[in-house]
């Protein structure tokens, strides 16, 4: 929004001591365990998720892997590839059920690292990256009651019972819709706070707030692209390469394994350094790389496309899809929003940023500012 005059006058001032309670650096134990209710709210909250969601998932995990086995047991020797396809995709169930898995632990990271920022764009990202996995926990119960129903059709004799795991599955759909409402009124609580804060460390300066925005945008996919990036690399990796003996020659296990999954986590690395230190050369190299595994990611989708209904891809084909979808989106999106940044560097907010690390509020004063009728400035 912009500020008028009558906005400006409302400021406080430096001689204001109102507004201005003791200042202090904050401390990493302090800004993960903020004394601000709805900062503390939101590390209880991401913790018990955490807990809880896993805990269900190691659960459904264990049962579908004894299904799994039993499934082997009564169609291992089955010449038909037709008998052969419910074992390809409790496979590549079990795959997704360590995703998840990883995924809740994404979230708590996601969350401890909005409150450390005071980012009211990640965590908005953080709640629609929750409700993506509210949306996933009823997608893992549709994908193996399929399974289920696959089996069961073959009319095989000894077959395991289908879809033993469908209580657990239920109880986490229910327990992910619990939290995603959870989230939905924490972030909208953290939003106001985090938006005097903002205020309060780079000022009024609309064009410093634009340029912000588009950091914090570049950040918040940059931290989604560690999950997506590898997590693609180690599906390909498990679901293709190693699942595929026919076909695939040892130098692609390596290829992959040892060079493809190393240089994503070094492409990251880089992007984050470069956008920090406002370094040209660093973010040329990180378009260079966004531009190469866009390529990357495009001939995998086409390959998924031409040879789906091969052995190649038994199990896999729509998940890896939908999996493989998402992960060039955000490489489109961080390439775009790369250049955006790009274009900011040298322009101050580097320095801007400094500064504002160098004189942080603890949450709870800030918290404390937003009670005394200030006006409410954000990124949004």
């Amino acid at each position: 929004m912009d500020l008028d005059s009558r906005s400006l006058q409302r400021i406080p001032s430096g001689s204001d001591t109102e507004f201005h309670p003791q200042r202090h650096q904050k401390s990493w134990r302090s800004r993960l365990t903020p004394r601000d209710r709805w900062g503390k709210a939101a590390i209880i909250w991401a913790t018990l998720q955490l807990l809880a969601i896993v805990v269900l998932e190691a659960i459904i995990a264990k049962v579908h892997k004894d299904y799994h086995e039993a499934l082997k047991t009564s169609l291992g020797t089955a010449a038909d590839q037709t008998q052969q396809n419910p074992i390809a995709d409790a496979n590549a169930l079990t795959i997704y059920h360590s995703l998840f898995i990883v995924a809740q632990v994404t979230q708590w990271v996601l969350v401890a690292d909005a409150l450390w920022n005071s980012s009211t764009i990640q965590m908005i990202s953080t709640t629609v990256f929750n409700f993506a996995l509210f949306a996933y926990s009823a997608l893992q119960f549709r994908q193996a009651d399929d399974i289920g129903e696959k089996s069961i059709s073959l009319n095989v004799p000894g077959l395991p019972a289908a879809h033993p795991t469908s209580t657990w599955e239920v109880v986490t759909i229910i327990a992910m819709g619990v939290f995603c409402l959870g989230w939905f009124v924490i972030t909208q609580r953290l939003y106001r706070v985090f938006g005097w804060s903002i205020f309060k460390n780079l000022g009024a300066d609309i064009s410093v707030r634009n340029r912000l925005k588009m950091y914090h945008v570049y950040m918040m996919l940059l931290k989604l692209d560690v999950f997506f990036f590898v997590g693609f690399d180690i599906q390909f990796l498990a679901l293709v390469i190693l699942n595929d003996a026919v076909t695939q020659d040892e130098s692609d296990k390596w290829t992959h394994g040892l060079i493809a999954i190393p240089l994503t986590i070094g492409l990251l690395v880089i992007a984050f350094i470069a956008v920090r230190r406002e370094s040209k050369v660093m973010m040329t190299a990180t378009l260079l790389g966004l531009s190469g595994g866009i390529g990357y990611l495009i001939a995998k989708l086409v390959d998924v496309a031409q040879k789906g209904a091969t052995s190649k891809y038994s199990g896999s084909r729509k998940s890896l899809t939908f999996f493989e979808s998402i992960t060039l989106a955000l490489s489109i999106a961080t390439f775009i929003v790369a250049i955006l940044n790009f274009r900011n560097f040298g322009k101050g907010l580097k320095e801007q940023l400094n500064k504002a690390r160098g004189r942080d509020l603890e949450l709870d004063d800030i918290h404390h500012n937003a009670h005394k009728e200030v006006p409410r400035w954000s990124l949004e």
